[in-house]
């Protein structure tokens, strides 16, 4: 017989195929949705504890740095004359360097060639450790355009002006315990004799024309704050806010300002939108704002901290040295 049975050819052999129902494809998506939840906010957690970490190191690159400038020089470098054009003397040291103390330490983080170059290259070029990665990323941010001046290793004299992006630091030396958030402190720096008084009452450790050594630190080079995050408004850093911040406007190598000094204040704050104090320590960071200090130890600084600890611990000379806070 010719008739064909069995083989691929029989009906009841075929493969029979079915598609996920509607309410079966609901189910995974809602699934898959689940566990997203729960997933993202870990890797959320996990990519800011790495850039928890960055943070610290580069303030840990930056207490071993000042650290090596007073082995060299014996002080912490001077926080620069009051002025916003200077941009680095190369021929200078301590307070004959009219630039700020983010220049100064250059030689000892092993970038003699960045404090050697010319002018128009210092104040364009970023340095990836002078910004938290929490807050933002190293690039050139808003700047006022104005012109900035700086000396060349042979004396030379060099001017160049400062676009409208240039690059900043996201840390600022402790300029002392003063316990007010007005500009007040930065006037009396303006004249001298007012400034012996100030120092001597909020023991900034980095303020203008400073030469700051370790006998200095009377509280102890563990207990006194030397540099720390600062403070900045969030919609400056993001662009959504057009106009320059105050404490945020210059290059990372300007002369003593807002840009690389700060207070304790009343407060440490964290980073919000459409608010900005210029004079006072703060991060981006949920908990706190990182710090390193005399020591070269680094810890993190709630944001609950209360104003007396804070002044306490940037002033170097009140005789209140504090441990666990």
């Amino acid at each position: 017989m010719n008739k064909k049975t069995g083989g691929v050819f029989s009906h009841s052999n075929r493969l029979s195929f079915r598609g996920f129902t509607l309410v079966e494809l609901l189910v995974v998506v809602a699934i898959i949705g689940m566990l997203m939840g729960l997933l993202l906010p870990a890797v959320q957690q996990a990519r800011e504890a790495a850039r928890q970490i960055q943070c610290v190191n580069n303030l840990h690159q930056m207490g071993v740095s000042l650290g090596n400038h007073v082995a060299v020089l014996q002080v912490f470098p001077s926080g620069g004359h009051s002025g916003f054009s200077y941009v680095g003397d190369a021929d200078q040291t301590l307070v004959a360097q009219r630039s700020g103390w983010t220049y100064a330490i250059l030689p000892y983080m092993e970038m003699q060639a960045m404090h050697d170059s010319p002018i128009a290259q210092r104040i364009s070029t970023p340095i990836p450790s002078f910004y938290c990665p929490t807050r933002r990323s190293p690039k050139n941010y808003l700047s006022l355009t104005r012109g900035m001046e700086g000396r060349m290793p042979d004396g030379t004299v060099q001017k160049a002006t400062l676009g409208k992006y240039s690059p900043k630091q996201d840390y600022a030396g402790n300029a002392g315990g003063y316990p007010q958030n007005d500009v007040a402190y930065d006037q009396g720096w303006r004249d001298n004799a007012n400034l012996e008084k100030r120092v001597d009452t909020y023991g900034p450790v980095i303020h203008e024309k400073s030469e700051v050594a370790h006998a200095d630190i009377m509280d102890g080079l563990s207990n006194t704050i030397l540099v720390g995050e600062k403070h900045l408004n969030v919609s400056i850093y993001t662009g959504e806010q057009t106009k320059t911040d105050g404490g945020d406007d210059d290059t990372h190598f300007s002369g003593r300002n807002h840009d690389n000094a700060r207070v304790a204040g009343t407060q440490l704050l964290r980073d919000r939108k459409n608010y900005t104090n210029t004079h006072l320590f703060g991060a981006a960071h949920a908990g706190g704002a990182n710090m390193v200090f005399c020591d070269g130890h680094s810890a993190q600084i709630s944001y609950s901290v209360t104003p007396e600890v804070f002044q306490n611990l940037c002033n170097r000379g009140d005789n209140a040295p504090l441990t666990g806070f």
